[in-house]
């Protein structure tokens, strides 16, 4: 090879690994875009609202919502912050198309939104609102909507906090709650079997997990126990416990469930 076929050839290739990037580049299923988002404003990196918003969820391509988890925009005088009229109502967007517009709602309580789930054609949406003279209790609140959250309704309260809900069908689910600086606040797991009108304390799974819990469409509550070496599996249909053996090479601190039921271990 002389010296310019070695030239040609360095080209060549160096040509063909910067066709490689730009293909990989353009290609939808490799990457992220940025879309335009329309509210108060319109920027190219945020949605032009005002408000705090954290916690976003799509049940479709097109439809999706945006809600307001404020707990920490005030650092030392929460207490204070919650008795304002900033927290008038939990803050509620939604889309239609896919993100660049969201148009705001106002369908629950005082308080802040949570989380999503939507399962078997019913969107459920956690809030949890504040109480007393130094806003030192909490009550959750559990929402549903059968139009894509054109529509809610309120289908239970509760006097104790819920951090998260998971549903397997949209009668059955858990509530996993945290121990936060309030009256009626500690670590526990709940089920409800009537759509979150009522909930039970679940004494069948140990409270504190390495990681979060993971509910499968067969009502199987996957997690990690805090020691390492297994992941155990409780179906709560039946009460069974399975108990898997994970390989001495791996060590997880999580679990993820995605929508077809596969488990992933989290390293």
């Amino acid at each position: 090879m002389t010296k310019y076929t070695y030239i040609a050839f360095v080209l060549i290739l160096i040509l063909v690994v910067l066709l490689l990037i730009r293909c990989n580049l353009n290609s939808d299923k490799m990457n992220w875009k940025v879309i335009k988002t329309n509210g108060t404003g319109n920027t190219t990196d945020s949605t032009g609202i005002n408000d705090v918003l954290k916690k976003l969820y799509f049940i479709n391509e097109k439809v999706g919502f945006f809600g307001g988890d404020n707990s920490d925009l005030v650092f030392l005088k929460i207490m204070d912050w919650r008795k304002t009229e900033r927290i008038k109502e939990a803050i509620l967007f939604k889309t239609l198309d896919g993100g660049s517009v969201w148009k705001k709602q106002i369908p629950f309580d005082k308080g802040e939104v949570l989380c999503f789930q939507y399962i078997d054609s019913t969107l459920f949406a956690l809030t949890q609102s504040y109480y007393g003279e130094n806003a030192d209790s909490v009550r959750s609140h559990i929402y549903t909507s059968i139009d894509n959250g054109d529509n809610w309704r309120l289908s239970g309260t509760t006097e104790f906090n819920l951090r998260e809900i998971k549903f397997w069908t949209k009668n059955n689910g858990i509530a996993t709650s945290e121990e936060l600086p309030y009256y009626n606040s500690k670590e526990a797991i709940y089920e409800t079997n009537d759509g979150g009108k009522t909930w039970i304390e679940l004494n069948n799974l140990p409270v504190k997990a390495s990681g979060s819990y993971e509910l499968s469409k067969s009502g199987i509550v996957y997690y990690l126990p805090r020691l390492t070496g297994n992941y155990i599996g409780f179906n709560l249909t039946t009460g069974e416990t399975t108990t898997c053996q994970i390989p001495s090479n791996i060590n997880p601190f999580s679990l993820y469930l995605d929508n077809r039921d596969n488990l992933y271990l989290i390293t």
